[in-house]
């Protein structure tokens, strides 16, 4: 473009454009005496070629004229800090990566102290309730089926808590854990008809055949007579074992 043509389009503009085009030529004859002043490596200092110094004119020529001389500084500021990062990156300097460093540490010192698993037949309300995603409702529902099993022999036997999802007691599986020698065992040899149906494995038929039994074979002498004589499946029995005992 030449000089008399660029004269006559500035002149054809109003006040407030011409002030904003006037503006944007000093900044960059500054940005021109900085780059010098402080060259780039390898001493090249970058231009704007002809082609861009156009396309910015026409842009700032498209805006409001009343914002000309900000947008102007605006753009200039964020040429700066481009090339301010560019020369960073040129020189080879590394971005600084504390708080990924401090957060690793931090990630590694919980890992360290891993909390305590809570033993499911010493819990309380207020314990379990902590738990993600045991609310009171379901914290009162386990302490019920508790009372009812006599104790978990299991982590899974959380799985059969009404309202208790199995893909929550797998999340939670690492912190809980369940003493099997603290259930509450039934003698087969002398519970009564209420105690046997009252177990939720056991319940009203079960509890029949057990008491028909022992009234025609006398005392048990292991819980695994159950299984011999068909009293019990071996399911059947896997499932109760734990809360059997045969005292003579």
């Amino acid at each position: 473009m030449s000089l008399r043509k660029f004269l006559d389009e500035l002149t054809s503009l109003n006040r407030s454009e011409q002030r904003g085009v006037l503006v944007l030529a000093t900044l960059l004859l500054i940005l021109a005496i900085v780059r010098w002043a402080h060259p780039y490596p390898g001493n090249q200092i970058p231009v704007l070629t002809e082609e861009e110094a156009r396309m910015v004119r026409d842009f700032l020529l498209t805006q409001p004229s009343g914002t000309n001389a900000e947008r102007a500084t605006g753009g200039m500021q964020e040429s700066k800090q481009t090339a301010e990062q560019g020369a960073q990156g040129t020189s080879g300097r590394k971005p600084q990566q504390t708080p990924a460093r401090g957060l690793r540490q931090t990630s590694g010192q919980a890992s360290q102290n891993p909390p305590q698993p809570i033993e499911l037949n010493q819990a309380d309300s207020m314990s379990l309730v902590r738990l993600p995603g045991i609310g009171p409702v379901l914290s009162s529902r386990i302490l019920k089926y508790r009372r009812l099993l006599g104790g978990f022999a299991s982590v899974d036997q959380l799985r059969e808590v009404y309202g208790l999802r199995s893909g929550l007691v797998d999340t939670l599986s690492w912190r809980l854990r369940a003493d099997s020698a603290q259930v509450q065992r039934i003698d087969l040899n002398h519970a009564g008809f209420p105690e046997l149906r009252r177990h939720p494995y056991i319940g009203t038929h079960l509890a029949r055949s057990i008491l028909r039994f022992r009234e025609h074979r006398g005392l048990l002498s292991a819980p695994e007579e159950l299984v011999q004589q068909k009293v019990l499946t071996r399911e059947e029995y896997q499932r109760i074992r734990p809360y059997l005992s045969a005292t003579p």
